[in-house]
């Protein structure tokens, strides 16, 4: 059979539970869980200021790309300024070159056709001479230019 214990005993038993849960509790759990707060505790500051630091990071990150892509962009930029500034001199100076190749050539031309103008004068001249001598060698007398 079942014996029911005495009342006695139950409360002995009831007092001896309560003196041991409430010594527990002030000398384990109560310190057990004040270590376990303590190393969450340490263990969240730096997880929290890992995130921190990583946030921080990123938005540097962010900025620096940011920045090279501005530069690059200026760059870029400032290159086709460079290259269209640089085709416009070499138009200018093609230009410049075609004139003066151009002046060159009808200065040349000028010279040409006085050079020649000024030979066919030599020539006509020393020809009616040569022409007025071989006359005169031929005839064998003075031949009188009229």
């Amino acid at each position: 059979m079942i014996e029911i214990p005495s009342i006695g005993n139950l409360l002995i038993q009831i007092a001896i539970f309560l003196i041991v849960m409430i010594s527990l509790s002030k000398f384990l759990f109560k310190p057990l869980l004040q270590i376990i707060e303590e190393r969450k505790r340490r263990i969240e500051e730096p997880r929290r200021r890992a995130k921190e630091l990583m946030e921080e990071a990123e938005r540097r990150l962010a900025e620096y790309e940011l920045k090279i892509y501005e530069a690059r962009q200026r760059a870029a930029e400032e290159k086709e300024m460079i290259r269209k500034e640089a085709m416009a001199a070499e138009r200018e100076i093609i230009l410049r070159a075609q004139d003066q190749g151009n002046k060159m050539i009808e200065e040349m031309r000028e010279r040409i056709q006085r050079e020649a103008e000024e030979a066919r004068k030599i020539l006509r001249r020393d020809a009616e001479k040569i022409a007025f001598d071989l006359a005169e060698k031929i005839l064998g007398r003075k031949v009188i230019n009229e």
